[in-house]
């Protein structure tokens, strides 16, 4: 069972937003597996990432090498990429083949109505909590 925090739309604790697939597979099992081994608190979010549907765990990184031990991790599963979250939620996608970085926003939350009257470019990348649907923009 995951270990649940508080969810990341008020909390101001940086996270890293890790998806639960292995290129074209459902690797969300081992992820929360190895997350669980190292007693890392989580929460599991349903995202959307370049159109595709994907379980998604946002995890709270108080520390650098928590960082540094969460990329291992991504590339051991194969991940191309992780979302990281400052505590003024800037969103960074962090590229873990090519070791760059790429600002994209500011992560807003939406209700299901205003969300629905988003323009459809802006629904290809998102993270839904179960409340809220998050985007940076």
């Amino acid at each position: 069972m995951s270990s649940k925090f508080s969810g990341y739309r008020n909390n101001k604790t940086p996270v890293v937003l890790l998806s639960g697939n292995m290129g074209t597979l459902d690797a969300s099992s081992e992820i929360r597996g190895s997350l669980n081994a190292l007693h890392w608190k989580f929460k599991e979010v349903q995202g959307v990432y370049k159109g595709d549907s994907e379980v998604c765990f946002v995890i709270p990184v108080t520390q650098d090498v928590q960082l540094r031990a969460l990329k291992s991790l991504a590339k051991h599963f194969k991940q191309e990429s992780i979302l990281w979250l400052d505590a003024d939620r800037n969103a960074k996608l962090i590229d873990l083949k090519n070791n760059t970085d790429l600002l994209l926003g500011r992560l807003e939350s939406f209700t299901q109505s205003q969300f629905n009257m988003l323009n459809d470019s802006l629904k290809e990348n998102y993270t839904f909590d179960g409340s809220y649907y998050y985007i940076a923009v």
